[in-house]
């Protein structure tokens, strides 16, 4: 089975983390923190909504970045356009990291925590969750008090 690689999804965290490093309070879509991720028969990526086309898998948007605050959701997609085994096609199998920042604190009183961002990986099917068990892993905790 063709399937994305986790690694090259560990390198986009890297790439937000140290664009978010450097930025302190912002978020930055794929071609402001350099990642790249072509899409295949097997695979559609997204940068957000919109779908890389590109075949060297750079994104068709202009360098952007959004509030740490705000968080974006979806920042990474990954669409199957085959059935792989009982995971079936579209947008309801993707894999999905969202990114929103970390908090400490409690209701109003909230903050950011040294600009630091937290990651959800999710896949609402239980069948394409189960090509990729360790896909879940890439969630980060919110920060402690």
């Amino acid at each position: 089975m063709k399937s994305f690689s986790l690694i090259f999804l560990r390198f986009y965290v890297k790439l937000q983390d140290a664009y978010v490093s450097e930025k302190g309070d912002k978020l930055g879509n794929w071609n402001a923190i350099g990642y790249k991720m072509p899409s295949s028969a097997t695979f559609h990526y997204y940068d957000g909504s919109t779908e890389i086309t590109d075949k060297t898998g750079k994104s068709s948007e202009a360098a952007s970045d959004v509030d740490l605050a705000t968080g974006i959701s979806p920042a990474w997609q990954a669409v199957p356009q085959t059935a792989l085994n009982d995971c079936p096609t579209g947008t309801n199998s993707a894999w999905i990291i969202n990114v929103t920042a970390s908090t400490s604190g409690e209701g109003d009183a909230a903050k950011t925590e040294g600009g630091a961002a937290i990651y959800e990986a999710t896949n609402s099917n239980a069948d394409c969750l189960a090509l990729t068990p360790s896909f879940t892993k890439l969630t980060t905790k919110a920060a402690k008090d």
